[in-house]
């Protein structure tokens, strides 16, 4: 999407030492109806590039050649599957049906977000594959195509204004966003040609789930001096990404994560006649998949990478299963319920510890994860603490009411949840190498 990219910065300049060509629409900023000007010229200077405007460093957009070579691995080194395509091209980005686009204008950065809604657009490449399909050996060449269906790119540039004998404006951030229906797969692949049919044709009636399993994750470049910025931007478009599990990355949902510790508390009560154990199991949290803030910041010292991540949340469900054996005060207690402990606007900070190592190429690996949580309030909701309907209701209003000081008394235990984070991190490494998480290494 590179030449998209370039044409449409390009295109959004205000200022410029060249003049724009006479079919492209130039907009008053002071008009209310600035960004509908905006959207129908930046849509007729799209579709005019079917050819290349040379005078003005704009490619055409009709015939896009996608340099970089991706690489995909799936399975293991007994039944895995090896990916390559290279002499990637795509077709019909100049016929966009319908454009709309955005300008926020700030003191100092701006950002334009621009949404393009193609009907199709065709992928050509070369794929090359070595490995297993199911117990079948595969070492093949051949050519692919296929065809996004009813694709939506959604791309935002961040602007900031500088001085050079007039006023411009330099990207300083970029990032695009795919949605597509669909995805139609016609693949040359095996020498069997009814094999070769069935396997296109059950392909593309997977490929609503196979395009929605192919990760739009945002690459940062360690180079430029946003690079925390992007880094936060990207992990927070990840997490939400997450709302669904990415099979093909090995990434499970972050929306209902299933956590398997039992907790035993053991420290309430000074004796056996006075004191309560107690027992959470069958943790779940619910809605780490729903961020409200995410910042990020990558340190590298000794050989060791530290990744320090800040994501704030509305809030977060945790339900669980709650065992009592003892007493409350003097009240006998042997009980177990189902409980939903509910943290308010929390912020959970994690610190990974990644070190590199070699396995054909550089990967990370997590040695060290800390997390630490803050939370606004906690609320409590024994489903049947107590046979008594109101002294439940009463119960978990209080313990809601001092839902700070209730935190502050378990916030030892976040330390056995940080392993699981790191794990799922690590399932994240161990498939794609450092040079595919960043640029600029």
């Amino acid at each position: 999407m590179n030449s998209l990219t370039l044409c449409v910065v390009a295109l959004a300049t205000i200022s410029s030492c060249l003049q724009l060509p006479s079919s492209f629409q130039k907009c008053d900023r002071r008009r209310t109806d600035f960004n509908q000007c905006l959207s129908k010229a930046i849509h007729g200077a799209i579709i005019s590039l079917e050819k290349p405007l040379k005078s003005h460093g704009l490619p055409s957009l009709y015939d896009v050649v996608y340099p970089p070579d991706l690489y995909v691995e799936f399975g293991n080194s007994t039944y895995g599957l090896k990916q390559k395509y290279s002499n990637l091209k795509f077709t019909g980005l100049s016929n966009p049906q319908d454009v709309t686009a955005r300008m926020d204008f700030g003191p100092v950065t701006s950002t334009l977000t621009i949404e393009a809604t193609y009907s199709e657009i065709k992928w050509y490449s070369e794929w090359k594959a070595e490995g297993t399909v199911v117990l079948l050996p595969l070492n093949v060449v051949t050519p692919l195509e296929a065809i996004l269906i009813e694709p939506v790119f959604t791309l935002k540039f961040d602007l900031q204004q500088y001085e050079k004998g007039g006023t411009y404006f330099r990207v300083v951030d970029t990032g695009i966003d795919l949605q597509a229906r669909g995805l139609a797969f016609d693949f040359k692949l095996f020498s069997n040609e009814r094999l070769n049919r069935e396997f296109n044709s059950a392909m593309t009636e997977k490929g609503a789930e196979i395009f929605a399993a192919s990760s739009n994750f945002k690459k940062c470049d360690l180079r430029r001096t946003n690079f925390n910025k992007c880094l936060g931007d990207a992990i927070h478009d990840a997490i939400i990404q997450l709302d669904k599990p990415i099979k093909s990355h090995g990434l499970e949902s972050l929306y209902d994560v299933q956590l398997r510790p039992d907790i035993d508390v053991m420290n309430i009560g000074n004796h056996s006649q006075s004191g309560l154990r107690q027992k959470f199991s069958k943790f779940r949290i619910v809605g780490l998949s729903k961020p409200e803030a995410s910042t990020a910041r990558l340190d590298y010292d000794q050989k060791i990478y530290t990744l320090t991540l800040a994501i704030t949340y509305p809030e977060l469900l945790f339900p669980t299963e709650y065992a009592a054996e003892g007493s409350i005060t003097v009240l006998p207690t042997n009980v177990v319920t189902p409980v939903e402990v509910t943290l308010e606007n929390p912020t959970l900070t994690y610190t990974f510890k990644m070190k590199p190592y070699q396995k054909d190429t550089t990967y990370l690996k997590v040695i060290d994860t800390g997390i630490d949580v803050q939370v606004h309030g906690m609320r409590w909701n024994f489903k049947q603490l107590f046979r008594n309907k109101r002294l439940n209701e009463e119960f978990n209003s209080e313990l809601t009411e001092h839902g700070k000081e209730v935190f502050a008394t378990y916030k030892y235990l976040e330390v056995t949840f940080a392993p699981y984070f790191g794990l799922m991190l690590d399932n994240l490494l161990a498939k794609v190498p450092l040079s595919e998480l960043f640029d600029g290494i």
